[in-house]
């Protein structure tokens, strides 16, 4: 088996048995919507038309993303982070936090 396949197989078994992954590149993708708008509605759908018919690879590209690139994931996680501050904050309002 060459060694692109062996990769990609490790990509689609890690996106598919480690929902955390599929998750960071669901916050990549809205992240990428957060910068770029509008041009990002319709290669998302595009993903979610496609469905499990493509390999995570494949559909990354089709937003532009490159699963290999870390700044993805990284993206993702600062994506999550905001959340997270954001979650934070409404628990301080509402007298659940420090």
């Amino acid at each position: 088996m060459s060694r692109s396949r062996l990769r990609r197989q490790r990509l689609e078994q890690t996106l598919e048995n480690h929902p955390t992954a599929g998750f960071l590149f669901a916050l990549s993708i809205f992240r990428k919507y957060e910068l770029e708008g509008e041009s990002m509605v319709e290669p998302y759908l595009d993903v979610l038309r496609a469905g499990g018919s493509k390999t995570p690879e494949e559909l990354a590209e089709m937003v532009g993303l490159d699963l290999t690139d870390r700044r993805i994931w990284d993206a993702g996680i600062d994506a999550l982070a905001v959340e997270l501050d954001e979650a934070e904050a409404l628990a301080v309002d509402v007298g659940l936090g420090e």
